[in-house]
């Protein structure tokens, strides 16, 4: 049988809509196609709580990287770039952001763990932006390419 074969049933073996439905058809395949139904819109949790935490000891999830070239960032001086480790709150939304390839660009996690723009990252000279990379390098955990801290 080809694709241009007609199919042959027999009357009944197809269920057909009641017959006073049928002037409502349209079978021609020239009708405008009707929108689909659209999804309940999703309401949106609210973000979860997430402590502040008072780190002790001698390991410390940040550290700060004197800057060469101090910059005016919206107004401040910017001396010190401080690079923090993600919360595991941040990893989480962050992922929540990715696109369905998984596809991100590794200087909008250093943004973040930098709490700034990755624009003005890329725009630090490179003696700077080699120093605050590396920290963030450092800090990256392991389901975006870093090592195991310890």
């Amino acid at each position: 049988m080809s694709d241009t074969d007609p199919i042959r049933v027999r009357e009944g073996e197809i269920p057909l809509p009641p017959q006073d439905m049928w002037a409502a058809l349209d079978n021609s395949g020239g009708a405008e196609p009707q929108a689909e139904a659209q999804a309940p819109a999703k309401t949106a949790r609210p973000a979860p709580e997430v402590a502040q935490l008072t780190f002790v000891g001698e390991a410390k999830p940040f550290r700060e990287v004197r800057l060469l070239f101090p910059f005016l960032w919206q107004g401040s001086r910017v001396d010190v770039i401080t690079v923090q480790r993600l919360t595991v709150q941040q990893l989480g939304a962050f992922f929540d952001t990715l696109p369905e390839d998984g596809g991100y660009d590794r200087m909008e996690v250093y943004g973040l763990m930098c709490g700034l723009p990755a624009a003005v990252l890329r725009a630090l000279p490179d003696a700077d932006g080699t120093r605050v990379t590396g920290a963030c390098f450092d800090f990256l955990p392991p389901q975006l390419g870093g090592t195991p801290p310890g």
